[in-house]
């Protein structure tokens, strides 16, 4: 998310304070999720 091409001013900062560790924790989450759904893990949950 943080990384690559150019990053606007004061991005650093928030890549090394608590914001930037709960945006990478945020995308993990979302990673794992993705994966989770495409091996068909969740079949069978009702999501409303």
């Amino acid at each position: 998310m943080l990384s690559g091409g150019s990053a606007p001013d004061g991005a650093a900062e928030i890549a090394d304070g608590l914001a930037g560790q709960a945006l990478r924790r945020l995308d993990l989450a979302l990673a794992m999720l993705s994966e989770r759904l495409a091996d068909d893990l969740l079949d069978g949950f009702a999501v409303d």
